[in-house]
């Protein structure tokens, strides 16, 4: 099970900022294959790429606030060659603004283009409900062929954008804002569609995906005191996600909560419930995420409180279901 997954008690593990994991992986796969470029909505500072701009001016273009043109330019040059776009912008903008041109031009071109949305979900904190992005993977998980990621730390972060270049085709990764705790180490293989499991469990399986990984394995924490062992899964492959391991999983343990960092609305709680119901598995299945209302201008800590997705929500709302546990 290990994989790469650190063992330091969770009260020992160092925040790493995301944008300098960021930065630095573009910087280290065009220096090893001088393939991609990198397109900004005049948010560098926000996405994190300015020190690739500083390392690579030919190869980064600020398109200005004119996400539609950057993704359609972007589709276009994928097209016309070898090269490999990279997107950046806020997930709210480029899934709003740019939906059409992100579902035409890149989707039904399948145009290998790497569509990188910043500030994902409840993290956009302060920023407030215009830049939050509640719906974003509801929009893209319906784009065929569109693979949909999030990662739980800056690790995976790293291992994910080579997977990406390595992918011939679309590729969502729905980034966090600002830092995240450390889950693996360097020895950590990441696979676009397999699900991981972080922790021994068989009372409860938890299943969540980028910065809400680290808030369920508090949670667990919080459990495994109450006499409660959970399992957390880290589904980082929104779409595909896991089935074979959720699927075993329902059967085993019989008891899944899905927590998202998203409307429960065509999150991935929606579609992970509505596969358990096609295969015909039977087991207890709840989705703690938003419950369809905008997100307030506040601290990520605020909102997840608000919103009872604090670890401490967590743990209280899976033990009063204490009925479940087999």
């Amino acid at each position: 099970m290990n994989n790469g997954i650190l063992t330091t008690p969770l009260d020992r593990r160092p925040k790493l900022p995301i944008k300098a994991a960021f930065a630095n992986t573009l910087i280290a796969i065009q220096e090893k294959c001088n393939n991609i470029v990198v397109f900004d909505a005049d948010l560098q500072s926000c996405s994190g790429t300015k020190p690739f701009q500083e390392k690579f001016p030919q190869r980064h273009f600020n398109v200005g606030v004119a996400e539609q043109n950057m993704v359609g330019i972007a589709a276009g040059l994928s097209l016309s060659g070898n090269l490999i776009p990279f997107v950046c912008s806020f997930s709210c903008f480029l899934t709003k603004r740019a939906g059409d041109q992100i579902d035409i031009s890149v989707g039904l071109n399948k145009a290998n283009v790497k569509i990188c949305g910043d500030y994902a979900g409840i993290t956009t904190g302060t920023n407030g409900p215009s830049h939050g992005s509640l719906g974003d993977m509801a929009f893209v998980q319906t784009i065929p062929e569109m693979i949909v990621l999030s990662p739980a730390d800056t690790i995976e972060l790293k291992k994910m954008l080579w997977a990406a270049v390595e992918h011939k085709g679309p590729v969502y990764i729905r980034k966090p804002k600002g830092e995240m705790h450390q889950i693996f180490n360097q020895d950590y293989r990441f696979e676009i569609g397999k699900a991981v499991e972080l922790t021994e469990g068989n009372d409860v399986a938890i299943i969540s995906y980028g910065a809400m990984v680290w808030q369920c394995l508090l949670a667990a924490e919080i459990l495994r005191k109450k006499g409660v062992k959970a399992k957390v899964v880290n589904m980082s492959t929104i779409k595909p996600w896991g089935r074979e391991m959720v699927y075993r999983l329902g059967e085993r343990i019989r008891w899944i909560v899905v927590v998202e960092n998203h409307n429960i609305i065509s999150g991935l709680g929606s579609e992970i419930g509505s596969g358990l119901m096609e295969a015909g598995i039977q087991c207890k299945f709840k989705r703690l995420g938003v419950p369809d209302k905008y997100q307030p201008a506040a601290s990520f800590e605020y909102i997840l409180s608000h919103f009872h997705l604090s670890p401490e929500h967590i743990a209280e709302q899976i033990l009063s279901e204490k009925d479940s546990f087999r």
